[in-house]
């Protein structure tokens, strides 16, 4: 009977350690993603399409304001008759609760780009870019911001 009882004890203190082992790998794997069929990589990083032209300079870089809504750092990436502006654009409002959304236009001579804003905070900046086709816009030395018509926003695709 003592046999016995030891017997049972001993594989009671082996069986409690077996599960700590275990749960204890587990633990440590359990941060460990297992691999997918699909091992798909996401880079958010990107590069220029070869030929890609970069271009700002002082002026285009400079804050220009229309209605409490400012544009800054304007850079320029176009290939022939395609392209994009990035920029940053920011509610200069003084009053912190005032949100604005809407549109402008910047505008280049006789061609112009649509900036379109949305919820942006007082004091709050955030980058946005304009892509465009279709159309050349090389090498401009500054741009003016102006409203749009109310004909220009009616053919807004909402």
């Amino acid at each position: 009977m003592k046999f016995i009882k030891n017997n049972k004890i001993m594989i009671i203190i082996i069986a409690i350690i077996l599960l700590v082992i275990i749960g204890l790998i587990l633990f440590f794997n359990s941060g460990k993603e297992e691999p997918r069929e699909n091992n798909y990589t996401f880079n958010f990083e990107y590069s220029e399409i070869p030929g890609t032209i970069v271009y700002n300079n002082e002026k285009l870089t400079a804050e220009h304001c229309l209605n409490e809504v400012c544009i800054s750092n304007v850079t320029f990436y176009y290939r022939d008759d395609e392209g994009r502006v990035e920029y940053n654009i920011t509610n200069t409002s003084s009053d912190y609760k005032k949100v604005k959304s809407g549109y402008l236009k910047m505008v280049f001579g006789d061609k112009s780009l649509l900036i379109v804003y949305n919820d942006l905070r007082s004091g709050v900046t955030v980058k946005s870019q304009t892509q465009y086709m279709g159309m050349e816009i090389k090498n401009k030395e500054d741009y003016k911001l102006e409203k749009l018509t109310r004909k220009e926003i009616s053919k807004i695709v909402k």
